[in-house]
């Protein structure tokens, strides 16, 4: 694919640095401490420092036993002889943030043949759109908090990386180191990544495309090593576990799933709207599937791989539905499994960053790329610039009448109409957008010395606000918005 912009005094590690502030300063606008989930984490960490700190509380009595939490706690505790507990917290999601976003950027090069177009645009959308997913509120690909899921994602997405190269053992020991802070993204994403990998070679046996030269053949006894070090791993959560108190199953229903966390583990509690966002981007991600295999080089392997391990979380989900509120089993409340959309959310909008910039290769479809970008801070309204650009890809054809009057000019206004009625957020994720790509804008058009310059101001300056956020009191207009985050954080 070719570039848009060529620029030769460019190197790559100007772009690695662009993309890592990228996502730092998205990370900032919504940054928050002690607030949501990340209250309920800190208490078990301050008794890792004081085994007399709250002693006659029952939540923080409970944590001394081995949880999900032990290691997460002890990790984070062990730094805290370094710095405070809030400077901590700020470091790790900053530095899981920028993670995300540089291993995001080299993900979207490694499928558009080496576009930093791709990469940048990829980084963009990722980290502007909703992070809690259109279902389940559990797809989180970066977090705004310091959690387990969020420190782990880095890793989780090379291991995802690593799977599509057909790297089983690389894939576990990531997944499997994971585990040990993260249980159930750990294991869980290594399993469905492994399995994901047999069943896509399977296919690929099956149904061998000869012209395919790049698809290799699985090495069986790497599969079976894969997966013992992923056991390996997952025995040093699991088996600690056998010494813990235990609820009946009836209670653990009542409590986690109906009483605390309806909105994770319930799909009848979700909402319409959830299923109807869902489904609106998960045909505007078929879609761009299709189009990334047409307009690229692409492996069969990893075409199949993703479309394999699309439909395997969809099952995974039906199960969730089936084995929660028809059948109910406990392991399938423990999966939590609506949580694993996530990995759907992030290949897709690679793929769809990917396309983005490829119409903006095509000066005809400079408009339409726009409009997709745009479209990315709403699920809906990116399955309607999808079905629309493929419908009006089809308006010569005889009898598909339909295309003719879904211009891109008539399907912006209805985007526009969306975006306008659409809930609160979506205000703030198109003022992260445009941030963002304001930011990439200067990369690319102005000189370095004066982006580097104008990027250390920033930083110095969100230090500053930062430091003396208590002395600053920011005008009503803009307190709630991307900049009035970034000049005044919740640390």
């Amino acid at each position: 694919m070719t570039n848009i912009i060529q620029r030769h005094d460019l190197k790559q590690l100007d772009f690695v640095i662009l993309v890592i502030f990228l996502g730092v300063i998205a990370n900032l606008s919504d940054y928050g401490y002690g607030i949501e989930n990340h209250i309920s984490k800190l208490p078990p960490i301050l008794r890792q420092l004081d085994s007399s700190y709250l002693i006659n509380d029952f939540y923080v009595n409970s944590t001394t036993q081995f949880g999900p939490l032990t290691y997460f706690s002890r990790f984070i505790a062990f730094f805290l002889a370094f710095a405070p507990l809030h400077g901590i917290a700020l470091f790790f999601t900053l530095l899981a943030s920028g993670l995300v976003a540089l291993i995001t950027f080299l993900f979207a090069r490694d499928l558009f043949e080496g576009s930093n177009l791709a990469g940048v645009l990829a980084v963009c959308i990722v980290m502007s759109i909703d992070r809690n997913g259109p279902i389940g509120e559990a797809a989180i690909i970066y977090d705004r908090i310091m959690l387990p899921g969020g420190l782990i994602m880095p890793f989780i997405l090379l291991a995802v990386w690593a799977a599509l190269k057909q790297k089983a053992i690389i894939c576990a020991l990531l997944t499997g180191a994971t585990s040990i802070i993260h249980p159930l993204v750990g294991m869980g994403t290594g399993c469905i990544l492994l399995a994901t990998m047999v069943m896509s070679q399977v296919s690929l046996n099956l149904y061998r495309n000869q012209q395919d030269q790049e698809a290799t053949r699985l090495n069986w006894t790497t599969i079976i090593v894969a997966a013992m070090i992923l056991a390996a791993f997952s025995a040093l959560s699991l088996i600690p576990y056998s010494n813990s108190e235990s609820i009946s199953t009836v209670q653990y229903f009542e409590i986690l799933a109906y009483l605390r966390n309806p909105h994770h583990y319930i799909p009848s509690a979700f909402g319409e709207m959830a299923y109807i966002r869902a489904s609106s981007m998960l045909i505007a991600f078929s879609i761009a599937w299709y189009w990334w295999q047409k307009l690229t080089k692409v492996s069969e392997y990893r075409v199949r791989f993703i479309a394999i391990l699309t439909i395997f979380i969809l099952f995974l989900l039906f199960g969730g539905y089936l084995f929660v509120e028809i059948i109910p089993m406990r392991i399938w409340v423990t999966a939590q499994v609506f949580r694993f959309v996530f990995l759907i959310r992030w290949i897709g909008f690679v793929i769809v960053a990917g396309l983005i910039a490829y119409w903006f290769s095509l000066y005809q479809s400079n408009l339409y790329a726009g409009l997709f970008l745009v479209s990315t801070v709403s699920p809906i309204a990116l399955g309607i610039t999808h079905v629309s650009k493929l419908l009006e890809n089809q308006k010569k054809v005889p009898g598909l009448w339909l295309g003719v009057y879904l211009q891109p000019s008539l399907v912006l206004m209805g985007v526009i109409i969306i975006l306008l009625v659409a809930k609160p957020a979506v205000t703030f994720q198109i003022m992260l957008l445009a941030l963002l790509n304001g930011i990439i804008l200067a990369f690319f058009y102005w000189p370095k010395k004066l982006f580097y310059a104008s990027m250390v101001a920033i930083i110095v300056m969100l230090s500053l606000t930062g430091w003396f956020r208590q002395e600053i009191e920011l005008p009503s207009k803009i307190k709630n918005t991307v900049i009035g985050n970034l000049l005044k954080p919740q640390i």
